[in-house]
């Protein structure tokens, strides 16, 4: 697994949740937004993460194939 990126000055990590719930999504529903956003916009990585700031999965161009 891939380390929490250490952030450099005005930079951040994204999580992203459902709002109308508040809770967040599980990985498979994850890992099908990561895939929409890549599709529109390829120059972008999204990352899924668990209770810890470790990435569970890191989905980019590359490799979005394979989930």
């Amino acid at each position: 697994m891939e380390k929490f990126p250490l952030l450099k000055n005005k930079q951040v990590a994204l999580l992203r949740a459902d709002i109308n719930t508040g809770t967040v999504l599980d990985i498979d529903l994850g890992i099908a937004f990561a895939k929409t956003i890549i599709r529109e916009r390829n120059d972008v990585e999204c990352g899924i993460y668990g209770s810890d700031p470790v990435a569970l999965l890191s989905l980019d161009r590359y490799n979005i194939s394979y989930y």
